[in-house]
């Protein structure tokens, strides 16, 4: 994906390396360009990504260190260096890449450079690597973590460091109570993490985590990392944070508790059934009552189809109609029918009745007041 411009420099004696550096093509995706100065300036080096620096003469030390001392920290400087000039350019070693000792064939030079080609490679290809993992890892609202086999933490994510308000220099390095501000290790964590390396696969779990802003309620992904040489060297875990969901969860089914107790003791009837009255959703014992059952079941059993099967044949399309008429919350609609129940053997007459879509309703239910 990614496109890599290399800028050389060839200083210093020409050279059979240098024909070839510029005579071997580049990989694809990346482009050669070649400066090939014996003095460069020094805004020239400071732009260059790749030195290859022939030594000669007594100032040899001098031209390295001018060298050293103008490029960038990244860029990257090989030495062409006779043999016996080595020891005296130890002062500089660690600012080198490599050194070719010159003389060299040109099947010796060839090898070099595509070898030199192939790591400069490999170091572009983790790059794109890291930034991938980096852009992945950081953007999720969930946390990631991993961490060694004795829980110390290694790499986090921004998630992470904003949920425990610290920052990733704080975090990485260090267990778990420091990081989450506990006096001890989460035992339940620490057991979970035995878990997942005991059965080298991701296990799931709910996890309730003490933090210094309060408790927090984690569904957790954790999965085995693995060494060299096969053996579990620690876990990576993968955390979504449900603390509000589930306080929300917990509202919503206190608040449906309170409305069905309200639903079940109304006087007036209520019966809520699916849009196309194919499936009671709910309804209240007085409209069982006056439609002549004792119990949804009964209702069901006897046939229900958007009206009870105890309406008066002449009256369920009338019924029909108006229920058909209900398109949108809010909407009502009044009508009179006649109800035959079969515990009492006898007609009955419903009042005028009002049937309508309440608000709130989802869309795929319809509620009828009886």
């Amino acid at each position: 994906m990614y496109h890599c411009h290399i800028h050389f420099c060839l200083s210093g004696d020409a050279c059979n390396v240098f024909e070839i550096a510029k005579e071997i093509s580049p990989f694809e995706h990346f482009i050669h360009d070649f400066l090939e100065e014996d003095k460069p300036e020094a805004e020239a080096v400071a732009k260059t990504d790749v030195i290859l620096l022939h030594l000669h003469g007594e100032d040899c030390v001098e031209t390295l260190r001018r060298f050293a001392d103008g490029k960038r920290p990244e860029a990257e400087m090989i030495l062409l260096a006779d043999k016996e000039q080595i020891p005296s350019l130890e002062e500089y070693m660690h600012q080198v890449e490599d050194i070719w000792v010159m003389p060299m064939s040109d099947a010796e030079a060839r090898f070099r450079f595509l070898r030199w080609q192939k790591n400069y490679k490999k170091n572009k290809d983790y790059w794109q690597t890291n930034q991938f993992f980096e852009s992945t890892i950081n953007s999720t609202p969930s946390l990631v973590w991993f961490k060694d086999k004795n829980g110390i933490h290694e790499k986090v994510n921004d998630s992470f460091c904003k949920t425990v308000n610290k920052t990733k220099k704080q975090v990485e390095g260090r267990g778990h109570a420091y990081i989450w501000d506990v006096e001890h290790d989460d035992p339940a964590c620490i057991e979970s993490e035995r878990v997942v390396m005991e059965k080298r696969q991701t296990c799931v779990s709910e996890e309730t985590v003490k933090s210094g802003e309060g408790t927090r309620l984690l569904t957790t992904y954790k999965s085995p990392l693995f060494d060299l040489d096969g053996s579990v060297m620690g876990t990576i875990g993968v955390a979504i944070d449900i603390t509000q969901e589930r306080s929300y969860e917990q509202e919503i089914m206190r608040k449906n508790q309170i409305l069905e107790m309200i639903f079940t003791s109304m006087d007036c009837g209520i019966l809520c059934h699916s849009l196309d009255g194919s499936q009671i959703i709910s309804v209240n014992r007085a409209a069982l009552e006056i439609l002549g059952y004792r119990s949804q079941k009964e209702l069901e059993d006897d046939g229900f189809d958007m009206v009870a099967e105890s309406v008066m044949d002449e009256d369920k399309p009338i019924l029909r109609e108006c229920i058909t008429e209900l398109k949108k919350t809010g909407d009502s609609v009044s009508v009179e029918y006649r109800v035959q129940h079969k515990i009492l053997s006898s007609l009955c007459m419903s009042p005028p009745i009002r049937i309508g879509i309440p608000i709130p309703v989802f869309k795929s239910k319809k509620q009828t007041s009886l």
